[in-house]
């Protein structure tokens, strides 16, 4: 503003609001003095204005040296309650795409956040679930994204599809082995997809650290295999080595496919580029071809591929992988026989007996499950919720060796 009778601006400045003085209610204008004035009978007639001692103790208010100050120790003050209100919300179980980086407001949409209140469960996994975060080490999250599938889409509604075909009316929460799971997992709800790939990584990432970051298990429901990415590269913040199983029909070794490097085809080679996987097991593979094999020949040091046609054990995998060690697993669904798993949008036939899978997710287990996924069940393709009853009964399995592991 140069000139306060010309220029066609009027500034306001709630002085004792910006600096949070409580029961004091008072601030400056700039602009005509016709303006001003206008303002000034306003304000009186609302409630009397200001007294003439307010108005002069205000003017200190004006100074550098007070500005500075003040703002100083409100951001100090007003830091503290923000991180007090994210702490408890993350608590409620309401997750921030970005957490705020303000002073005071915090901004959540419930269409993101993995709270129940947002997205409202219609089964309890067999009796499995509960809402309460001190019954168990156990999170399970669903990751509802097919962005990156190559062919059909579909697999961003199985999460919804699997905890509903896996209801408390017909199954119940005991593992083959006797170990009841009765109100042992913490429900975390569904994320769903924001506009990018990128953004919804992101948010998959950072929930899946928040949840490492609590000294819990993810128990993951995807989602195309692409979301397996974001939730492996969340364990680099546990700074352990980690290895892990791949079930699947596909090796998932190219390169880029179709000039996307974030596609549910490129899931392999992107967990062996993370430091923290040191080795990768591929159990199932028979959709393999020239250019993923010479991939995969490129990291021979830290990549195992089992044929669906060979035989694997637990001694095989031993000698590869140390007893004890950190293991995460991704169980893409299309590995088992369509015969057994038809809702899956690239099936092959030839492929696993659930009886392998369920042995294998059987105690005594040498290492330590410290998460798992199941992805690219596709209910669009299934018939009778097969497809959907065998991804949850895995994870079920799964969720036994995790609990029993972690002292029963």
């Amino acid at each position: 503003m140069e000139d306060v009778n010309r220029d066609p601006v009027v500034i306001f400045d709630g002085l004792t609001k910006s600096h949070r003085y409580p029961g004091w209610r008072l601030g400056w204008a700039l602009g005509p003095p016709r303006v001003v004035e206008a303002i000034a009978r306003t304000a009186s007639a609302l409630d009397g204005g200001p007294s003439r001692i307010v108005q002069r103790a205000a003017l200190e208010a004006l100074l550098v040296q007070r500005v500075e100050q003040e703002t100083n120790a409100l951001r100090e003050n007003f830091c503290r309650k923000r991180n007090l209100m994210v702490r408890e919300l993350e608590a409620m179980g309401i997750r921030f795409a970005r957490k705020p980086a303000g002073t005071f407001y915090c901004w959540t949409s419930l269409i993101l956040h993995t709270s129940p209140m947002a997205s409202p469960m219609v089964s309890s996994f067999a009796g499995c679930l509960t809402q309460s975060p001190e019954a168990s080490a156990l999170s399970l999250l669903g990751l509802c994204d097919d962005s990156q599938s190559t062919y059909l889409p579909g697999p961003a509604g199985a999460p919804k599809r699997i905890r509903q075909a896996y209801n408390g009316d017909c199954y119940n929460s005991a593992t083959e082995w006797g170990l009841d799971l009765a109100e042992r997992v913490l429900e975390e709800g569904d994320l769903l997809p924001l506009d990018s790939w990128s953004e919804t990584a992101e948010l998959f990432e950072q929930t899946v650290r928040d949840i490492l970051c609590r000294s819990r298990l993810p128990c993951l429901l995807g989602g195309d295999h692409a979301v397996t990415v974001p939730a492996v590269r969340a364990f680099d913040c546990l700074e352990k080595p980690l290895h892990v199983i791949q079930f699947d029909a596909h090796p998932d070794l190219y390169p880029e496919y179709e000039g996307d490097r974030s596609s549910h085809a490129c899931t392999g080679i992107c967990l062996l580029e993370m430091e923290h996987v040191v080795s990768l097991t591929q159990i199932g593979i028979r959709a393999s071809n020239a250019l993923q094999r010479e991939v995969g020949s490129h990291h021979s040091d830290r990549l195992r591929v089992f044929d669906a046609g060979a035989s694997f054990n637990l001694a095989d995998l031993k000698r590869w992988i140390p007893e004890g060690s950190d293991l995460y697993i991704t169980l893409d669904l299309d590995a088992l026989d369509p015969a057994f798993a038809p809702g899956v949008s690239h099936p092959v036939p030839g492929g696993l007996f659930p009886r392998d899978l369920l042995g294998f997710l059987t105690p005594p287990f040498p290492w330590r499950l410290a998460g798992i996924d199941v992805v690219e069940v596709n209910p669009d393709r299934d018939v009778g919720d097969r497809t959907a009853l065998l991804a949850a009964r895995m994870l079920h399995h799964a969720m036994g060796l995790m609990i029993e592991q972690e002292g029963g």
